[in-house]
C-alpha cells in the first residue's frame, strides 16, 4: 500500500491495538451465547473433537439445511483443548479469538481495496477507524457465524478481483489471484449460501471484464473451494452438497408460506438500515452509496443482487447482512470522496471541518462502541462454568432449566451429554420456559435470559447461588422497561420448596394477543 511510511505505521498501529480489542471482546463481549449465529460452529465443532453433542436442527440428519464443514475445520481447536482439559469457557474464548483474528483479516483487504478504488491515502487511517468500530465493532468479527466467514472470503474476493481484472498485470500473478478469486466465491456460497447471490454477481463481473479468458482458472478455483464442503457433506450425509440443496428447498418452502418464522414484508430491511447504521449518519450515507453503486459497477454487481434476494426473501434478520457491512463501508467512502469532486466547494469546506477534528469524533466512537462490546450482559457461559464445577465437585447432582432455546449450546459448556443416559444427562430434571408462570421449579435451577425484575421474588424466597449482573446495574434496567437489556440475567439459585416462576410477558406474544 502507497503512502509515507507514518502513515503506514498508523495503519498498522490501528490494527494491532484492534486486535488486541477482539481479544477482549472474544472473552467479555455480549453476544456469547446467540443460538443461529453460534451453535452451528461452537456445536459443530464439539461434535467432531469429544464425539457428542446437542446439534441445532440445521444439522439435522435426515434433512440438514448447514454444512458440517465449519465444525470440521474448526474442531482441532476443540482437540487440543479436549487433549489439556480446558473448560468449556476457555474453549470458546480461543474459538472466538481464532474466528476474530481470521475475520479481521477483512480489514486487510479493505485497506487494498481503498487503494485500488483509489481512495485517498491520507484518510486511510479515518476509515479504518470507521471500519472497525461502526456496526457493534468487534461482536461481528468474533461471532462464530456463517455469515461471519463469508463476509471474510467475500470481501477478499473482491479485494483480489482487482488484479483478476487487471491487464497490466503480469500473467503468473494474475493467474493466481484468478484461482484464488474463484475458490474464494466458491467458499462464500458454502459457509452462506445467500451470500452467493453476490459472489455471482461478483464473478460473472469479472467474465464480463476479462472475457472466456478468466474461466479456466477461475473454475479450477471454484473446483477447488466447493471440494471441502463436498467431502465434508458426502462423510456425514452420504450425498455431497446435500445440505445446500435441502437449505434451497427449505428457504423457498418456508419463505412462501411462512410456517415456521413467519413472512416479513419486502421492505423490513429498509428501516432496519436507517435504525441499525448508526442514525442520522445512516440517513445521509444513502447519498454517497447511491453514487458508489453508479460509479463504481463492481460495487453495484456485489451489493444489490444480495440486497434484492434478501428483501424478496420472506424470512428476515439483520445479521443476514453482516456480508454487506465492509461493502457498505466501502461504498460510503467511495460516493463521498465522488462527491467531493463533484461539489467540491461545498464539501470542501465540510470536509476541512469534518477531517480537522476528525479524531476526536471518532475516539468518542470508540468509546461508544467499546463500551456496547464489553458490558458482559449475555454471560450465559459464566453461569454454565458455574453449573460444570458444581457438577464435577458433586455439590449439583440434579437441575432445572428454565428457557430452552440455549439447551444445545448448554451442553458445550456443562459437557454433559450422550455419555449419559438422557438427552443431557441424569443432570436435567425437567426445561420449563420461564415465561409459562405456571410451573414450580424445587431444587437447583438454572435461568438464562431472565427478565431482571424477577430477581427479587427469586431471591426472597430462594437461596441465590449465582447472578450475573450486579446489583446497580439491575436497578438500572429495572427503570428501562423497553431496554433488551432486561431479559439478559442469568442465574443459579436453590429453592427448598416449591416455587412457582413469576411470568415475564413476551413482547411479541402480547402484541399477537391484542391483535
Amino acid at each position: 500500500m502507497r503512502g509515507t511510511s507514518q502513515q503506514r505505521l498508523l495503519n498498522y498501529r490501528i490494527v494491532g491495538a484492534w486486535l488486541l480489542f477482539v481479544a477482549i471482546a472474544s472473552w467479555f463481549g455480549v453476544g456469547w451465547i446467540q443460538a443461529d449465529e453460534h451453535s452451528r460452529v461452537l456445536e459443530a465443532a464439539h461434535k467432531v473433537a469429544y464425539g457428542f453433542a446437542s446439534l441445532p436442527w440445521e444439522f439435522d440428519d435426515r434433512n440438514p439445511i448447514v454444512s458440517m464443514l465449519i465444525g470440521v475445520i474448526f474442531s482441532p481447536l476443540l482437540m487440543i483443548t479436549r487433549f489439556y482439559g480446558a473448560s468449556g469457557l476457555t474453549e470458546a474464548f480461543i474459538l472466538r479469538f481464532v474466528f476474530g483474528l481470521i475475520a479481521s483479516t477483512r480489514l486487510l483487504a479493505l485497506m487494498r481495496c481503498f487503494h485500488k478504488t483509489g481512495l485517498r491515502q491520507d484518510r486511510t487511517w479515518i476509515y479504518l477507524l470507521i471500519s472497525c468500530f461502526t456496526v457493534y465493532g468487534p461482536l461481528f468479527f468474533c461471532r462464530t457465524s456463517q455469515e461471519n466467514l463469508a463476509a471474510t472470503t467475500l470481501l477478499w474476493a473482491y479485494a483480489i478481483h482487482f488484479d483478476v481484472i487487471d491487464p497490466a498485470a503480469s500473467r503468473e500473478s494474475r493467474g493466481l489471484d484468478t484461482f484464488l478469486f474463484g475458490a474464494l466465491l466458491a467458499l462464500t456460497a458454502t459457509f452462506r449460501p445467500q451470500a452467493g447471490v453476490a459472489a455471482a454477481g461478483l464473478g460473472l463481473y469479472a467474465l464480463w471484464k476479462r472475457g472466456p479468458g478468466v474461466i479456466p482458472l477461475s473454475a479450477a478455483g471454484l473446483f477447488a473451494g466447493l471440494l471441502p464442503g463436498a467431502l465434508v457433506d458426502t462423510y456425514y450425509t452420504g450425498i455431497p452438497f446435500r445440505p445446500a440443496w435441502n437449505y434451497l428447498v427449505y428457504a423457498l418452502g418456508n419463505e412462501d408460506g411462512g410456517q415456521v418464522w413467519g413472512v416479513s414484508p419486502w421492505w423490513w430491511y429498509i428501516p432496519q438500515y436507517f435504525d441499525s447504521w448508526y442514525p442520522p449518519v445512516s440517513v445521509l450515507a444513502v447519498v454517497p452509496v447511491a453514487i458508489a453503486l453508479w460509479n463504481v459497477p463492481s460495487l453495484a454487481v456485489t451489493i444489490l443482487p444480495f440486497t434484492i434476494v434478501h428483501c424478496v426473501l420472506g424470512h428476515k434478520e439483520t445479521r443476514y447482512f453482516v456480508p454487506m457491512i465492509g461493502f457498505m463501508h466501502l461504498a460510503t467512502f467511495a460516493g463521498f470522496e465522488a462527491m467531493e469532486r463533484l461539489w467540491p466547494q461545498t464539501l470542501s469546506r465540510f470536509g476541512s471541518t469534518f477531517y480537522r477534528p476528525a479524531r476526536y469524533y471518532l475516539l468518542c466512537l470508540v468509546a461508544l462502541t467499546l463500551a456496547t462490546c464489553f458490558l458482559p450482559l449475555n454471560s450465559s457461559p459464566w453461569m454454565y462454568d458455574r453449573l460444570r464445577q458444581g457438577i464435577s465437585s458433586g455439590r449439583i447432582s440434579r437441575y432445572t432449566q428454565l428457557a430452552d432455546s440455549m439447551s444445545g449450546v448448554m451442553q458445550f459448556y456443562v459437557k454433559q451429554g450422550e455419555r449419559v443416559p438422557g438427552p443431557l444427562g441424569n443432570l436435567k430434571a425437567a426445561t420449563r420456559l420461564v415465561s409459562s408462570g405456571r410451573e414450580y421449579v424445587q431444587g437447583w435451577v438454572a435461568g438464562q435470559d431472565m427478565d431482571v425484575s424477577l430477581y427479587r421474588p427469586i431471591a426472597a424466597a430462594c437461596r441465590v447461588d449465582y447472578v450475573s449482573l450486579p446489583e446497580f446495574v439491575r436497578s438500572i434496567f429495572e427503570r428501562i422497561e423497553k431496554s433488551p437489556a432486561r431479559k439478559k440475567l442469568n442465574m443459579i439459585f436453590y429453592c427448598e420448596s416449591p416455587f412457582t416462576i413469576p411470568a415475564q410477558e413476551n413482547p411479541s406474544d402480547a402484541k399477537k394477543a391484542r391483535s
